[in-house]
This record gives structure tokens, C-alpha cells and sequence, in this order.
């Protein structure tokens, strides 16, 4: 078997890069899985309040009509399929209101409303 070494150069990124990346690994696990997990068995019905970050944006093909919130994890700050006359209506640094199951911690979002 042909093996070839590992550099010192790679072998000391990886050391210290390691804890970085499982800080930020465990950091959103612990924001977003446990909460997620809560909403799913113990959620009803709740409207939480955030504040907007952009809503004139156009998304990707998954996400085409979008509204960016402030202050939420990486990858969930983002509610899809918001209407048209909703997403004009919101202005960056204003509130909007986010209804779904879930709990005060987090939520599966249904609506999107000023």
C-alpha cells in the first residue's frame, strides 16, 4: 500500500482549526436542533416578532421570493415563498411577525405578516 504522508504544514491546520470548526458545529446544534426538536413535540400554534434584514431580494431557484430576518442561525434566516404585497411591504429594520407550530424558542413558519 502506498501511503503518502501528511506535511507538517496540513497536520498543524487541522489541529488548530479543528476546535474552530467544532465550536461552530455544536454552537448550531445546540441554537437550532434543540429547539427544533421542542417545537416538533411540544409546539402549538405561536407568532414570534423579527426584525427584517432584506425583503426587495430575489433568491435562488428553491427560494425565489424571500424575506431575510436579523439575529437567527446561519441557513434559518430565511422565510420562503412570501407573497409579493407582503415582501413590498416590509422594510429593512422594521418588525415582522412569523407564524407556525413551535414554541417561544423556535418555530416551523407558516405565515409572514407585518
Amino acid at each position: 500500500m502506498d501511503v503518502t504522508p501528511v506535511g507538517d504544514g496540513k497536520a498543524a491546520i487541522a489541529m488548530f482549526s479543528a476546535p474552530f470548526f467544532a465550536y461552530f458545529l455544536g454552537k448550531n446544534l445546540v441554537a437550532v436542533a434543540l429547539p427544533m426538536a421542542l417545537a416538533m413535540v411540544a409546539g402549538h400554534q405561536v407568532e414570534l416578532s423579527f426584525t427584517v434584514a432584506n425583503a426587495d431580494r430575489w433568491g435562488d431557484s428553491k427560494c425565489r421570493t424571500q424575506v431575510e430576518l436579523e439575529g437567527l442561525p446561519f441557513l434559518f434566516d430565511t422565510v420562503c415563498r412570501v407573497r409579493d404585497d407582503v415582501r413590498m411591504s416590509l422594510l429593512p429594520g422594521k418588525h415582522a411577525v412569523v407564524t407556525g407550530r413551535g414554541t417561544s424558542l423556535g418555530l416551523f413558519a407558516e405565515s409572514l405578516s407585518r
